[in-house]
């Protein structure tokens, strides 16, 4: 099992899409910055729901809110991520230019 208590691999597993939920419902108990995460999450079941609902947390019941309002689509999930996604920015490097190579006489 993976620990928990550590904020960063908590984080890396509440974005997991593969996490399962007794692993959600740990991570937002030992990690309460990562409830609207793991709120968003899609294998967050009805007993993960409920813990966090019962945590009073604004941010949380608006994110409860929201996954309520789009239970058909995965949006919430998506939209999440992104928010909260470190931020990269793209640049294009020109591929390294190769040596000439010379020519030897025979």
């Amino acid at each position: 099992m993976i620990d928990l208590t550590d904020y960063d691999i908590a984080d890396a597993a509440a974005r997991d899409p593969s996490t399962r939920s007794t692993e959600l419902l740990l991570i937002a108990q030992l990690q309460p910055a990562l409830q609207p995460i793991v709120a968003a999450h899609p294998n967050s079941d009805a007993v993960v729901l409920e813990y966090l609902a019962q945590t009073g947390d604004t941010e949380v019941n608006e994110v409860l809110a929201r996954r309520a309002e789009m239970a058909q689509t995965g949006d919430l999930w998506q939209e999440i991520m992104k928010r909260d996604a470190p931020s990269t920015e793209v640049v294009a490097t020109p591929p390294p230019r190769l040596p000439r190579l010379s020519r030897t006489a025979r």
